[in-house]
């Protein structure tokens, strides 16, 4: 008896210390049920409350650790709060009072759930005013992608009434909410008035748009909120509408690099004064934000300088110009490397043109064409003429446009193999010369350039360049074809992938007929020029302009080989 007492005091004090430690339950079926407001202080859409504290009662245990994080006021509100939690009471403490006369929403979004598996209250929202009117007045809408149509979740969406001295680029908002999962958006409690409205990823939780880091949109002008709003769409885009400004010019190891805030799209430059000295060759480098020179022969370091007049251009079309003075100091600093790239990348499917781009790092100064050719094997070599090469203002890109016939080589095959159609010819060379023949890829093209055909100005040399390229088989695409009835007269037909990748387009046609469609899922965006100005525009926030109208056909459809998908008729 007395060896069974010390087990029964350990069972007992193991049944103990399992009351006093409680945790979550663990096992059994997964809650699901978020809990129930079942009681509010102030009660929802209370008027007159000129209170600081709100408790809000639930039907189970509830966690509000979350609740810093999503709590939404609107207004917007700099008045700090405590909060604590009682089994399930949830009590919150402001340090200053609210403004007279003012209807607020408290949004708690997740911020508040079960203690099991933190399930948040559905649309768990505490409306009061402190005057004697609630304002009604809500703004319901949809933030998507302007180029996909994609819905965008947890976008901030923004009000500015017209009375505000800040906006989305200097202050926080009036009024905001974030979007769901679907990219919708209610606002709701909005007082009679003006507003500015913006969406956008806010990626720094600043309540503040960083257009050139950030997905934003807006509606131009102000919205007038004197009724509800039940339908509003916001499309958004990354587009760096930043003033263009100059960072700064200096020389770097053996180079004067020019650098800006943005973006360029091309620049121009002018000697400041007549001056026997050459202008330097330049190119743009670091993402397109800085135009580096490059020592001329002629310039002696440190006493040479030149005057010039740049003037550059972003992607919206803004410019700006400068006026600086270029000077080289010697450096034993090693010249940047030499590299160049080419697109399309080998394989690439073509139809009845070549069209290449050869993108060097450095301007080229000196080049030799005569040798660039075009290959069908080794039987049939065509050298390109001068006509089928362009190149860009700083000479760093390099183009060819030119025709190509995909029968040219089959016909020559089959003129060829008339030679050996004598059955009774034993001799091994006829046999493998017509095998040869026979077996050769005539859906294969080889575009070759020889080494060192371009040279760079540091004197850097190209190695020989290979591309093979296959023609489109008819028998292995699709076409598409259809007509469009639109209002509009100005617009670009898109086919695109599911992944709104650019197969073929169209400018402003009654019908269309898209040939040598790779078998696969496609879809249209159509872009629509509004102001039929000759070219769809992307808008600019700075200057309150909206892009132009975007139009998604609402069907993906299947493009099938050897196989014409008629009558896909739009309409917009």
């Amino acid at each position: 008896m007395k060896h069974l007492l010390p087990a029964v005091l350990l069972l007992v004090f193991a049944f103990a210390m399992s009351c006093a430690n409680q945790s979550s339950p663990t096992g059994g079926p997964k809650d699901t049920i978020p809990p129930t407001l079942i009681h509010s202080k102030p009660l929802h859409k209370t008027v007159n409350y000129t209170g600081q504290d709100f408790t809000l009662t639930f039907d189970e245990r509830v966690s509000a650790d979350r609740i810093k994080q999503n709590l939404i006021i609107t207004p917007y509100i700099e008045n700090p709060y405590k909060f604590k939690v009682k089994k399930n009471t949830v009590i919150l403490q402001f340090e200053e009072p609210f403004d007279s006369a003012t209807t607020y929403t408290l949004n708690f979004a997740e911020g508040i759930g079960d203690i099991t598996e933190k399930n948040p209250p559905v649309n768990l929202k505490l409306a009061f005013s402190t005057g004697p009117i609630l304002d009604s007045i809500y703004l319901k809408g949809y933030v998507h992608d302007l180029y996909t149509n994609a819905p965008i979740k947890e976008a901030l969406v923004s009000l500015y009434s017209e009375e505000d001295t800040i906006d989305a680029f200097t202050g926080k908002p009036r009024y905001f909410t974030k979007t769901d999962e679907e990219g919708l958006f209610t606002i709701e409690n909005i007082k009679n008035g003006k507003y500015k409205l913006y969406a956008f990823m806010d990626a720094n939780n600043n309540m503040k748009i960083e257009p050139s880091d950030e997905l934003h949109g807006f509606k131009s002008g102000y919205i007038d909120l004197n009724q509800s709003v039940d339908e509003i769409k916001i499309p958004v885009q990354i587009i760096d509408s930043r003033e263009l400004k100059l960072s700064r010019g200096k020389s770097t190891g053996r180079y004067f690099d020019v650098l800006y805030n943005k973006f360029l799209s091309k620049y121009l430059i002018k000697p400041l004064e007549n001056k026997p000295l050459p202008l330097p060759k330049t190119n743009l480098i670091s993402e397109n934000q800085t135009i580096r020179f490059y020592k001329p022969n002629k310039f002696k370091y440190e006493r040479d300088s030149l005057g010039l007049i740049i003037q550059v251009f972003d992607s919206l079309e803004n410019n700006r110009q400068d006026t600086l003075y270029v000077k080289f100091k010697e450096s034993k600093r090693k010249p940047a490397t030499f590299e160049y790239t080419m697109v399309p990348a080998a394989s690439y499917r073509l139809e009845d043109s070549l069209k290449i781009t050869i993108d060097f790092t450095k301007p080229i100064t000196s080049y030799s064409t005569d040798s660039i050719s075009l290959n069908y094997d080794t039987l049939l070599i065509e050298y390109l003429t001068e006509e089928v090469f362009s190149w860009n203002q700083d000479f760093t890109k390099f183009h060819v446009k030119t025709p190509v016939n995909k029968n040219v080589f089959p016909d020559l095959i089959d003129s060829l193999l008339l030679n050996y159609q004598d059955t009774t010819n034993t001799d091994s060379i006829f046999f493998t010369e017509k095998s040869y023949l026979m077996n050769v890829d005539t859906s294969l093209i080889n575009f070759n350039i020889p080494a060192a055909a371009f040279v760079s100005v540091e004197n850097d040399t190209t190695k020989a360049i290979t591309r093979g390229y296959l023609f489109k088989n008819s028998t292995a695409s699709g076409i598409i074809s259809g007509t469009i009835t639109s209002t509009s007269s100005n617009f670009t037909l898109q086919l695109v992938d599911p992944s709104y990748k650019i197969i073929q387009s169209t400018d402003s046609k009654t019908t269309y007929k898209f040939k040598d469609i790779e078998p696969g899922k496609y879809t249209f965006r159509i872009l629509i020029d509004d102001n039929a100005d000759g070219e769809w525009s992307s808008g600019n926030i700075i200057e309150d302009i909206e892009p132009e109208s975007i139009y998604f056909y609402p069907e993906v459809f299947d493009v099938r080989a050897n196989w014409e998908l008629e009558n896909v008729n739009i309409q917009f």
